[in-house]
C-alpha cells in the first residue's frame, strides 16, 4: 500500500493559533512532545492520520557559526514559514482533506512525497 508524507508550511501565526485551528476543522487533539531532534512539536493523538505533527522550521541542532546557514530550516523552501504541519497516511486520505488549507491562512503545500509501498 502506498503511503504519503505531505508537508505544509505555516506563515504568520503562532504555534497555538495553528493548533486551535487545526484541531477545530480537522478534530484533531494535538499534545506537546520533546524529541532531541525536533525540539518541542505537537503531536496529533486522535488517529486520524498515521501521523500527524505540527514543529517550528528551526533546527534545534543548528549552531550559528558552526554550521551552514543552509541547515538552519527543516524545510530550507520555506524559509518563510515559522511553522510546518506534516501529515503521513494513504494518499486517498490525505487527498480528502482539503480543510486543512481553509483552516489556516498562510498555510501551503512545501513538500509532497508518494513511497510505494512494494
Amino acid at each position: 500500500m502506498a503511503t504519503q508524507t505531505r508537508r505544509y508550511g505555516i506563515a504568520g501565526h503562532d504555534r497555538e493559533s495553528i493548533r486551535s485551528s487545526l484541531e477545530l476543522a480537522l478534530s484533531l487533539n494535538f499534545e506537546e512532545r520533546d524529541s532531541f531532534y525536533l525540539g518541542s512539536y505537537l503531536n496529533d493523538i486522535s488517529d486520524r492520520f498515521d501521523e500527524c505533527n505540527i514543529v517550528e522550521n528551526r533546527d534545534p541542532l543548528w549552531i550559528p557559526g558552526d554550521d551552514p546557514d543552509d541547515e538552519k530550516y527543516f524545510e530550507a523552501t520555506a524559509k518563510d514559514c515559522d511553522y510546518l504541519l506534516t501529515i503521513t497516511d494513504t494518499p486517498e486520505i490525505i487527498k480528502l482533506h482539503p480543510a486543512i488549507i481553509d483552516s489556516v491562512g498562510g498555510i501551503r503545500i512545501v513538500r509532497d512525497d508518494l513511497f510505494d509501498g512494494g
